[in-house]
Protein backbone atom coordinates (compact mmCIF):
# COMPACT_ATOMS: atom_id res chain seq x y z
CA UNK A 1 0.00 0.00 0.00
CA UNK A 2 1.53 2.99 -1.27
CA UNK A 3 0.19 6.61 -0.20
CA UNK A 4 0.40 10.07 1.41
CA UNK A 5 -1.66 9.16 5.21
CA UNK A 6 -2.73 12.35 6.36
CA UNK A 7 -5.09 13.65 9.08
CA UNK A 8 -6.36 16.67 10.40
CA UNK A 9 -7.99 15.88 13.51
CA UNK A 10 -9.36 18.76 15.87
CA UNK A 11 -10.18 17.70 19.82
CA UNK A 12 -14.34 18.25 20.73
CA UNK A 13 -16.12 16.94 23.80
CA UNK A 14 -19.65 17.87 24.16
CA UNK A 15 -22.40 17.31 26.52
CA UNK A 16 -25.89 17.94 26.18
CA UNK A 17 -29.10 17.43 28.73
CA UNK A 18 -29.58 13.86 27.98
CA UNK A 19 -25.99 12.93 29.51
CA UNK A 20 -24.60 12.22 25.87
CA UNK A 21 -21.12 12.47 25.17
CA UNK A 22 -19.58 13.45 21.87
CA UNK A 23 -16.14 11.83 21.95
CA UNK A 24 -13.28 12.46 19.32
CA UNK A 25 -11.05 9.68 19.26
CA UNK A 26 -7.36 11.21 18.56
CA UNK A 27 -5.96 8.20 16.51
CA UNK A 28 -5.84 7.27 13.28
CA UNK A 29 -7.77 5.14 11.17
CA UNK A 30 -7.55 2.00 11.97
CA UNK A 31 -8.73 2.69 15.57
CA UNK A 32 -7.60 -0.47 17.29
CA UNK A 33 -4.42 -2.05 18.71
CA UNK A 34 -2.68 -0.11 16.20
CA UNK A 35 -0.94 2.92 18.32
CA UNK A 36 -1.59 6.29 18.17
CA UNK A 37 0.11 8.80 15.09
CA UNK A 38 1.15 12.25 15.80
CA UNK A 39 3.66 15.01 15.09
CA UNK A 40 5.09 17.46 17.23
CA UNK A 41 7.33 20.59 16.47
CA UNK A 42 9.95 21.80 19.16
CA UNK A 43 11.18 25.21 18.57
CA UNK A 44 14.70 25.85 18.75
CA UNK A 45 16.25 26.87 21.53
CA UNK A 46 16.74 30.75 22.36
CA UNK A 47 18.93 32.54 19.68
CA UNK A 48 20.25 29.54 18.22
CA UNK A 49 20.20 29.91 14.61
CA UNK A 50 18.71 26.39 13.70
CA UNK A 51 18.00 23.18 15.67
CA UNK A 52 18.42 19.35 14.61
CA UNK A 53 17.42 16.54 15.63
CA UNK A 54 19.73 13.36 15.72
CA UNK A 55 18.44 10.55 17.80
CA UNK A 56 15.46 9.44 19.47
CA UNK A 57 14.58 6.19 22.61
CA UNK A 58 12.13 5.28 23.71
CA UNK A 59 12.09 6.16 27.58
CA UNK A 60 11.09 3.18 30.41
CA UNK A 61 8.11 5.41 31.26
CA UNK A 62 6.74 5.46 28.21
CA UNK A 63 7.90 8.39 26.69
CA UNK A 64 10.50 9.76 24.54
CA UNK A 65 14.30 11.39 25.23
CA UNK A 66 15.45 13.46 22.10
CA UNK A 67 18.78 14.24 21.19
CA UNK A 68 19.28 17.30 19.22
CA UNK A 69 21.99 19.67 18.07
CA UNK A 70 21.62 23.47 18.33
CA UNK A 71 23.70 25.66 16.16
CA UNK A 72 24.96 28.98 17.67
CA UNK A 73 28.10 30.80 17.94
CA UNK A 74 29.23 27.89 20.31
CA UNK A 75 27.28 24.50 19.50
CA UNK A 76 25.76 23.24 21.95
CA UNK A 77 23.75 19.60 22.57
CA UNK A 78 19.85 19.54 23.41
CA UNK A 79 18.54 17.52 25.59
CA UNK A 80 14.15 17.59 25.31
CA UNK A 81 12.02 14.86 27.47
CA UNK A 82 8.34 14.24 26.40
CA UNK A 83 5.50 11.74 27.69
CA UNK A 84 4.31 9.10 25.40
CA UNK A 85 1.95 12.12 23.10
CA UNK A 86 5.25 13.74 22.71
CA UNK A 87 4.28 16.90 24.90
CA UNK A 88 7.58 18.80 26.38
CA UNK A 89 8.10 17.61 30.14
CA UNK A 90 11.18 19.24 29.92
CA UNK A 91 14.70 20.17 28.10
CA UNK A 92 18.11 21.10 29.28
CA UNK A 93 21.11 22.04 27.49
CA UNK A 94 24.21 19.71 28.33
CA UNK A 95 27.14 20.92 27.11
CA UNK A 96 27.98 24.75 25.53
CA UNK A 97 30.99 23.42 23.38
CA UNK A 98 29.27 20.12 22.76
CA UNK A 99 28.28 19.02 18.87
CA UNK A 100 26.38 16.27 17.51
CA UNK A 101 26.86 17.55 14.43
CA UNK A 102 27.66 14.56 12.85
CA UNK A 103 25.89 12.56 14.92
CA UNK A 104 26.00 11.09 18.67
CA UNK A 105 24.66 8.75 20.91
CA UNK A 106 22.45 8.65 23.83
CA UNK A 107 21.19 5.56 26.05
CA UNK A 108 18.81 5.70 29.32
CA UNK A 109 20.44 4.21 32.33
CA UNK A 110 19.20 1.58 34.44
CA UNK A 111 19.07 4.70 37.71
CA UNK A 112 16.52 6.66 34.63
CA UNK A 113 19.01 8.58 34.25
CA UNK A 114 20.80 8.95 30.44
CA UNK A 115 24.51 8.75 29.06
CA UNK A 116 24.93 10.60 26.15
CA UNK A 117 27.76 10.79 23.83
CA UNK A 118 28.95 13.56 21.45
CA UNK A 119 32.32 15.74 20.39
CA UNK A 120 33.35 18.92 21.71
CA UNK A 121 34.46 21.87 19.07
CA UNK A 122 37.49 21.69 17.36
CA UNK A 123 39.48 23.79 19.48
CA UNK A 124 39.72 21.11 22.94
CA UNK A 125 38.98 18.11 20.25
CA UNK A 126 37.86 15.55 22.36
CA UNK A 127 35.11 13.11 22.61
CA UNK A 128 32.65 13.79 25.21
CA UNK A 129 30.54 11.82 27.35
CA UNK A 130 28.24 12.64 29.98
CA UNK A 131 26.15 11.46 32.18
CA UNK A 132 22.96 12.99 33.50
CA UNK A 133 19.71 12.21 36.46
CA UNK A 134 16.28 11.79 35.05
CA UNK A 135 15.94 15.08 34.97
CA UNK A 136 18.82 15.89 32.35
CA UNK A 137 21.22 17.07 35.25
CA UNK A 138 24.51 16.91 34.98
CA UNK A 139 26.47 13.82 37.23
CA UNK A 140 29.82 13.86 35.13
CA UNK A 141 31.62 14.24 32.05
CA UNK A 142 34.43 12.07 31.00
CA UNK A 143 37.04 13.70 28.10
CA UNK A 144 39.31 10.78 25.71
CA UNK A 145 41.11 10.48 23.00
CA UNK A 146 42.77 14.13 24.08
CA UNK A 147 46.41 12.89 22.58
CA UNK A 148 45.13 12.80 19.22
CA UNK A 149 45.59 16.64 17.05
CA UNK A 150 42.78 16.22 14.57
CA UNK A 151 39.06 16.75 15.15
CA UNK A 152 37.41 13.51 16.73
CA UNK A 153 33.49 13.21 15.41
CA UNK A 154 31.61 10.89 17.44
CA UNK A 155 28.55 8.96 15.97
CA UNK A 156 27.26 6.35 17.97
CA UNK A 157 26.82 5.10 21.60
CA UNK A 158 25.83 1.21 22.70
CA UNK A 159 25.45 -0.81 25.75
CA UNK A 160 27.89 -3.85 25.19
CA UNK A 161 26.87 -7.32 26.88
CA UNK A 162 29.23 -6.54 29.76
CA UNK A 163 27.64 -3.88 31.18
CA UNK A 164 30.20 -1.09 29.15
CA UNK A 165 30.02 1.21 26.59
CA UNK A 166 31.29 1.48 23.15
CA UNK A 167 31.51 5.27 21.69
CA UNK A 168 32.37 5.07 18.20
CA UNK A 169 32.85 7.90 15.56
CA UNK A 170 35.77 9.56 13.23
CA UNK A 171 38.96 11.12 13.49
CA UNK A 172 38.97 14.02 10.84
CA UNK A 173 42.24 15.06 9.15
CA UNK A 174 40.98 18.73 8.24
CA UNK A 175 43.60 19.38 5.68
CA UNK A 176 42.86 16.48 3.19
CA UNK A 177 39.10 16.37 4.92
CA UNK A 178 40.05 12.07 4.78
CA UNK A 179 38.95 10.34 8.03
CA UNK A 180 39.76 7.21 9.94
CA UNK A 181 37.41 5.39 12.30
CA UNK A 182 37.76 4.80 15.81
CA UNK A 183 35.83 2.23 18.52
CA UNK A 184 36.62 3.56 22.25
CA UNK A 185 35.27 1.01 24.89
CA UNK A 186 34.54 2.09 28.50
CA UNK A 187 32.67 0.69 31.34
CA UNK A 188 29.50 2.23 32.68
CA UNK A 189 30.99 4.57 34.71
CA UNK A 190 32.72 6.30 31.49
CA UNK A 191 36.18 5.22 32.56
CA UNK A 192 38.18 4.03 29.41
CA UNK A 193 39.17 0.37 28.94
CA UNK A 194 40.57 0.46 25.25
CA UNK A 195 40.55 1.91 21.96
CA UNK A 196 41.28 1.13 18.58
CA UNK A 197 42.13 3.24 15.33
CA UNK A 198 41.22 1.98 12.03
CA UNK A 199 43.28 3.44 9.00
CA UNK A 200 41.33 5.03 6.53
CA UNK A 201 43.50 3.48 3.84
CA UNK A 202 41.14 0.14 4.60
CA UNK A 203 37.85 1.73 5.30
CA UNK A 204 37.61 4.15 2.84
CA UNK A 205 37.28 7.92 3.12
CA UNK A 206 34.53 8.29 5.70
CA UNK A 207 34.67 7.28 9.17
CA UNK A 208 32.95 4.77 11.64
CA UNK A 209 28.85 6.21 11.27
CA UNK A 210 27.10 3.22 13.12
CA UNK A 211 27.94 0.13 15.50
CA UNK A 212 26.28 -2.79 16.52
CA UNK A 213 27.19 -5.85 19.02
CA UNK A 214 27.31 -8.90 17.42
CA UNK A 215 26.19 -11.89 18.88
CA UNK A 216 29.67 -13.36 19.39
CA UNK A 217 30.07 -10.62 21.48
CA UNK A 218 32.51 -8.58 18.82
CA UNK A 219 31.12 -6.03 16.94
CA UNK A 220 30.20 -4.26 13.22
CA UNK A 221 30.63 -0.60 12.40
CA UNK A 222 29.51 0.77 8.87
CA UNK A 223 31.77 3.49 7.30
CA UNK A 224 31.65 5.18 3.59
CA UNK A 225 30.99 1.99 0.97
CA UNK A 226 31.84 -0.54 3.59
CA UNK A 227 31.24 -2.63 7.30
CA UNK A 228 34.17 -3.83 9.03
CA UNK A 229 34.04 -6.82 11.53
CA UNK A 230 35.88 -6.77 14.57
CA UNK A 231 36.31 -9.13 17.94
CA UNK A 232 35.42 -8.23 21.14
CA UNK A 233 38.75 -6.46 22.20
CA UNK A 234 37.79 -4.14 18.42
CA UNK A 235 40.48 -6.26 16.63
CA UNK A 236 39.72 -6.48 12.62
CA UNK A 237 38.42 -9.72 11.58
CA UNK A 238 37.41 -9.03 7.96
CA UNK A 239 36.27 -5.36 5.93
CA UNK A 240 33.45 -5.47 3.24
CA UNK A 241 33.69 -2.74 0.39
CA UNK A 242 30.74 -2.35 -1.76
CA UNK A 243 31.32 -0.02 -4.89
CA UNK A 244 27.91 0.31 -6.25
CA UNK A 245 26.64 1.12 -2.34
CA UNK A 246 27.60 4.63 -0.62
CA UNK A 247 26.46 6.42 2.65
CA UNK A 248 26.08 3.37 4.71
CA UNK A 249 24.98 4.50 7.47
CA UNK A 250 23.86 1.83 9.49
CA UNK A 251 23.61 -1.88 9.76
CA UNK A 252 21.52 -4.71 11.70
CA UNK A 253 22.14 -7.69 12.71
CA UNK A 254 19.82 -10.42 11.20
CA UNK A 255 18.57 -13.95 12.99
CA UNK A 256 20.82 -15.69 10.33
CA UNK A 257 23.82 -14.27 11.87
CA UNK A 258 24.34 -11.98 8.49
CA UNK A 259 23.51 -8.27 8.33
CA UNK A 260 21.52 -5.95 6.74
CA UNK A 261 22.34 -2.36 5.68
CA UNK A 262 21.19 0.43 3.85
CA UNK A 263 23.13 2.12 1.02
CA UNK A 264 22.57 5.27 -1.81
CA UNK A 265 23.14 2.95 -4.83
CA UNK A 266 25.44 4.34 -7.08
CA UNK A 267 24.94 2.15 -10.32
CA UNK A 268 20.97 3.43 -10.60
CA UNK A 269 19.77 6.60 -10.41
CA UNK A 270 18.59 8.35 -7.26
CA UNK A 271 17.65 4.47 -5.79
CA UNK A 272 18.91 3.34 -2.35
CA UNK A 273 19.26 0.04 -1.61
CA UNK A 274 18.58 -2.30 1.39
CA UNK A 275 21.52 -5.16 1.10
CA UNK A 276 21.46 -8.61 2.74
CA UNK A 277 24.57 -10.23 3.58
CA UNK A 278 26.02 -13.26 5.16
CA UNK A 279 27.77 -13.70 8.56
CA UNK A 280 30.84 -12.59 6.62
CA UNK A 281 29.74 -10.02 4.57
CA UNK A 282 28.83 -11.64 0.84
CA UNK A 283 25.76 -10.14 -0.84
CA UNK A 284 23.33 -12.53 -0.40
CA UNK A 285 20.29 -10.35 -2.04
CA UNK A 286 19.74 -6.64 -2.42
CA UNK A 287 16.50 -4.36 -3.48
CA UNK A 288 16.00 -1.00 -4.53
CA UNK A 289 13.66 1.53 -3.85
CA UNK A 290 12.88 5.02 -5.19
CA UNK A 291 10.77 7.34 -3.92
CA UNK A 292 9.27 8.61 -6.94
CA UNK A 293 10.41 12.19 -5.87
CA UNK A 294 12.40 12.65 -9.38
CA UNK A 295 15.46 13.67 -7.42
CA UNK A 296 18.12 12.08 -5.60
CA UNK A 297 17.27 9.92 -2.27
CA UNK A 298 19.76 9.73 0.66
CA UNK A 299 19.25 7.24 2.78
CA UNK A 300 19.26 7.37 6.65
CA UNK A 301 19.23 4.50 9.67
CA UNK A 302 17.43 1.08 8.81
CA UNK A 303 16.36 -0.48 11.70
CA UNK A 304 15.00 -4.12 12.35
CA UNK A 305 11.09 -4.74 13.22
CA UNK A 306 9.47 -7.32 15.73
CA UNK A 307 7.85 -8.88 12.39
CA UNK A 308 12.02 -9.82 11.41
CA UNK A 309 11.39 -6.98 8.88
CA UNK A 310 12.68 -3.45 8.28
CA UNK A 311 12.06 -0.10 8.33
CA UNK A 312 13.83 3.18 7.37
CA UNK A 313 13.10 6.52 5.73
CA UNK A 314 14.90 8.20 2.62
CA UNK A 315 15.79 12.18 1.82
CA UNK A 316 14.33 13.48 -1.17
CA UNK A 317 17.14 16.75 -1.20
CA UNK A 318 13.95 17.96 -3.91
CA UNK A 319 13.54 20.98 -6.23
CA UNK A 320 11.32 23.41 -7.30
CA UNK A 321 9.01 20.76 -9.06
CA UNK A 322 9.57 18.33 -6.16
CA UNK A 323 9.49 19.71 -2.76
CA UNK A 324 12.02 18.18 -0.09
CA UNK A 325 10.29 15.35 1.92
CA UNK A 326 11.13 12.37 3.88
CA UNK A 327 9.43 8.54 2.82
CA UNK A 328 9.15 5.90 5.13
CA UNK A 329 9.19 2.18 3.75
CA UNK A 330 8.26 -0.95 5.66
CA UNK A 331 9.41 -3.79 4.36
CA UNK A 332 9.14 -7.71 5.65
CA UNK A 333 12.27 -10.11 5.95
CA UNK A 334 13.20 -9.70 1.91
CA UNK A 335 12.66 -6.20 1.64
CA UNK A 336 9.32 -6.93 0.08
CA UNK A 337 7.59 -3.38 0.37
CA UNK A 338 4.73 -3.44 2.47
CA UNK A 339 4.09 0.38 3.08
CA UNK A 340 5.03 3.88 2.36
CA UNK A 341 4.67 7.17 3.65
CA UNK A 342 5.61 10.41 2.56
CA UNK A 343 5.84 12.97 4.58
CA UNK A 344 5.85 16.21 3.11
CA UNK A 345 8.00 19.63 4.36
CA UNK A 346 9.40 17.20 6.31
CA UNK A 347 13.34 16.39 5.33
CA UNK A 348 16.68 14.61 6.75
CA UNK A 349 14.92 12.42 8.97
CA UNK A 350 17.45 10.52 11.37
CA UNK A 351 16.63 7.61 13.52
CA UNK A 352 13.49 5.63 13.27
CA UNK A 353 12.80 3.17 15.63
CA UNK A 354 9.46 0.68 16.69
CA UNK A 355 7.68 1.89 20.06
CA UNK A 356 5.55 -0.42 22.71
CA UNK A 357 2.51 -0.33 21.20
CA UNK A 358 3.74 -1.66 18.01
CA UNK A 359 3.86 2.07 15.91
CA UNK A 360 7.35 4.12 15.38
CA UNK A 361 8.79 6.99 16.13
CA UNK A 362 10.72 9.24 14.15
CA UNK A 363 13.01 11.83 14.50
CA UNK A 364 13.45 14.59 11.66
CA UNK A 365 13.85 18.47 10.96
CA UNK A 366 10.72 20.04 9.67
CA UNK A 367 10.09 23.48 7.86
CA UNK A 368 6.26 23.39 9.01
CA UNK A 369 6.18 26.32 11.44
CA UNK A 370 7.09 30.45 11.03
CA UNK A 371 10.39 29.79 12.36
CA UNK A 372 13.07 31.31 10.20
CA UNK A 373 15.16 28.40 10.25
CA UNK A 374 14.64 24.23 11.06
CA UNK A 375 13.30 22.81 13.93
CA UNK A 376 13.01 19.52 15.29
CA UNK A 377 10.08 17.68 14.33
CA UNK A 378 8.84 14.01 16.44
CA UNK A 379 6.88 12.10 14.03
CA UNK A 380 5.00 9.34 15.32
CA UNK A 381 3.59 6.54 13.07
CA UNK A 382 0.76 3.62 13.49
CA UNK A 383 1.62 0.10 12.39
CA UNK A 384 0.34 0.73 9.02
CA UNK A 385 2.21 3.76 8.65
CA UNK A 386 -0.24 6.35 8.83
CA UNK A 387 0.16 9.52 10.49
CA UNK A 388 -2.24 12.73 12.02
CA UNK A 389 -0.82 16.32 10.63
CA UNK A 390 -2.31 17.68 14.35
CA UNK A 391 -0.28 21.10 14.57
CA UNK A 392 -0.71 24.78 13.28
CA UNK A 393 -4.48 24.06 12.69
CA UNK A 394 -7.98 26.18 13.58
CA UNK A 395 -10.60 24.79 14.74
CA UNK A 396 -13.34 25.77 12.74
CA UNK A 397 -17.22 26.53 13.80
CA UNK A 398 -18.31 27.48 10.31
CA UNK A 399 -17.11 24.06 8.54
CA UNK A 400 -20.09 21.82 7.30
CA UNK A 401 -19.78 18.18 7.37
CA UNK A 402 -19.87 17.27 3.95
CA UNK A 403 -20.73 13.06 4.67
CA UNK A 404 -20.61 10.48 7.60
CA UNK A 405 -18.93 7.22 6.49
CA UNK A 406 -17.43 3.87 8.51
CA UNK A 407 -14.34 2.33 8.39
CA UNK A 408 -15.00 0.67 5.11
CA UNK A 409 -16.13 3.91 3.23
CA UNK A 410 -19.36 3.03 3.31
CA UNK A 411 -22.16 6.74 4.04
CA UNK A 412 -24.08 5.88 7.09
CA UNK A 413 -26.32 7.59 10.32
CA UNK A 414 -24.28 7.64 13.37
CA UNK A 415 -25.47 5.01 15.62
CA UNK A 416 -24.78 5.20 19.82
CA UNK A 417 -21.43 3.32 20.70
CA UNK A 418 -20.18 2.87 17.13
CA UNK A 419 -17.46 4.89 15.84
CA UNK A 420 -17.49 6.75 12.55
CA UNK A 421 -15.80 9.39 10.34
CA UNK A 422 -17.05 12.95 9.84
CA UNK A 423 -15.36 14.97 6.55
CA UNK A 424 -15.65 18.48 6.51
CA UNK A 425 -16.05 20.81 3.29
CA UNK A 426 -12.64 22.57 4.92
CA UNK A 427 -10.84 19.24 3.96
CA UNK A 428 -10.62 17.94 7.95
CA UNK A 429 -11.51 14.68 8.95
CA UNK A 430 -13.04 13.80 12.38
CA UNK A 431 -13.00 10.65 14.38
CA UNK A 432 -15.73 10.33 16.93
CA UNK A 433 -18.17 7.71 18.80
CA UNK A 434 -21.45 8.95 20.48
CA UNK A 435 -21.22 7.04 23.94
CA UNK A 436 -24.83 7.00 26.25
Amino acid sequence: MIGRHKLRINTLYETNNKMKKLLLILLCVPLIGLGQSWEQIYLPHIDSTAEYGVLCVQTTDGGYILLCGVEDTVDKTRLIKTNSQGDTLWTKIIGYESSVENGGGIIQTIDGGYLIASNSDYNTNQVLLTKTDGLGNLIWTKTHLNHLSYKRVVTDLIYTFDGGLIVAGGIVNSSSSSKKAFLLKTDINGDSIWVKIYDHNIIGEMGCNNVIQTIDSGYVFTHSNGITKTNEFGDTIWTKLYNNYLGLKSVVQTIDSGFVFLGYNASLSNNVSLVKTDSFGNIVWFKDYNTLNNSPNIPNIVSSTSDNGYIFSVNSTGSLIDPASLTVIKTNSIGDTLWTTVCDSIFWGNSILETNDGGYILITNSLKSNYDGSEVCLVKLDKNGYISNTFFLENKNDRKALKTIDFLGKNINPEKNKPFIEIYDDGTVEKKIIIE
